[in-house]
């Protein structure tokens, strides 16, 4: 079986683990519960409804949230659903499917990212395959006209089959103050990604331009928007010699076309650096004085090999030079997803294991140390 089809493989099933985790845990303090409680909002299993939800959640403003699954439906090759909070008086949520990606896979198929939604209420995603080529589309899901129930599936790309433009999205998409969407792919030319941008239509016109940014290499996570129009993102790598990196694409100067790609740290994973872990696969998040806060699927240790992940930051040099990679945390499982931060910089994060068919893991907090102050 080739890298690339064993990576995916295990990737996804620790992306379906976090996200069964976001639909059944709601967690309480210590403070206020010795335990936590979890309760089962949804559970998925029934064609119709969708199954193997592999993606984040998104918040939906009115308590509720937005997913995907990348099968069932329908079509059976996925859906975009809603879970409903209750009721004044009620308790069980609601789960509404918003729309079935067609089985001939025309529109799209396979969603294995989460969706982002527009001031309008739009939801924007990727599907993993489907569309002209059967490598992968770019979706917009309009909402209801006012009186109506049913959501309007926009196809706005169909990634090409000669690997120029990319293909295979598996992440979520980021969308800019001018309506522009950028996203990743995990194929294109000799099976290497690519970092992309969507640019909206012309008034008059129909289609949406696509304008691959910069071939990075394999990325399964979302980009991640720095200052002055700067994207931030990882790619990954399975061997230890190929451990991946991250990466930031710095816009045009005024009157140049090209964007340009710096490596602000390559993960070896293989002698002093082993601690430091190797391949990330999930995107980065920035806090407010330009650090980036990742987490890598393994690391590497003499005694063990292969075995856990870690969490890393990346801070931005003051005036020119290297950024300071930094190993935050260490699990004894890997982590296959993104962290998330609250509003003192504490992270917060999941990690994932499968020993003789059972699946293991954990929520995981890391405080911030009080010497260490958000710039």
């Amino acid at each position: 079986m080739p890298k690339r089809t064993i990576f995916q493989l295990i990737r996804n099933i620790g992306r379906y683990i976090g996200v069964v985790a976001a639909l059944a845990f709601v967690v309480v303090t210590a403070s206020a519960l010795a335990a936590p409680t979890e309760t089962v909002l949804h559970s998925f299993g029934f064609v119709p409804n969708g199954n193997n939800p592999q993606a984040p959640l998104l918040a939906s403003g009115d308590g509720g949230f937005y997913g995907t699954t990348s099968n069932g439906g329908a079509g059976g090759v996925g859906t975009v659903f809603k879970m409903i909070p209750p009721a004044k008086g009620e308790t069980g949520w609601q789960h509404i499917v918003l729309y079935s990606f067609r089985n001939d896979g025309s529109d799209g198929a396979n969603p294995y990212a989460s969706v982002i939604a527009d001031k309008n209420g739009a939801l924007y995603g990727t599907t993993n395959v489907g569309g002209t080529a059967g490598v992968g589309t770019v979706y917009k899901l309009a909402p209801p006209a006012p009186g109506g129930t049913d959501w309007t599936e926009t196809v706005l790309y169909s990634f090409k089959n000669d690997g120029i433009d990319g293909g295979n999205p598996e992440a979520p998409l980021i969308l800019d103050a001018t309506g522009a969407l950028y996203g990743t792919t995990t194929g294109g030319l000799s099976n290497k990604g690519t970092a992309f941008k969507l640019t909206p239509p012309e008034p008059k016109e129909a289609d949406w331009t696509e304008t691959v940014i910069y071939p990075i290499g394999n990325s399964f996570g979302a980009l991640v928007a720095g200052k002055h129009g700067t994207l931030y993102g990882t790619t990954s790598g399975l061997s230890t010699y190929d451990g991946g990196s991250v990466f930031k694409l710095t816009p045009p100067a005024k009157g140049a076309r090209a964007w340009t790609m710096s490596t602000l740290h390559s993960f070896t994973g293989i002698g002093a650096d082993y601690a430091g872990g190797y391949s990330p696969g999930a995107g980065l998040i920035i806090d407010a004085s330009g650090t980036l806060y990742g987490t890598t699927m393994y690391t590497y240790s003499p005694d063990l090999g292969s075995t856990a992940g870690t969490v890393f930051s990346l801070t931005p040099p003051a005036r020119g030079g290297m950024w300071k990679f930094s190993q935050l945390g260490f699990r004894l499982s890997p982590i296959f997803a993104p962290v998330i931060a609250d509003a003192s910089g504490n992270l917060y994060g999941s990690d994932s294991i499968t020993i003789f068919g059972k699946t293991y893991g954990e929520v995981f907090k890391l405080k911030r140390p009080a010497s260490d102050k958000a710039g």
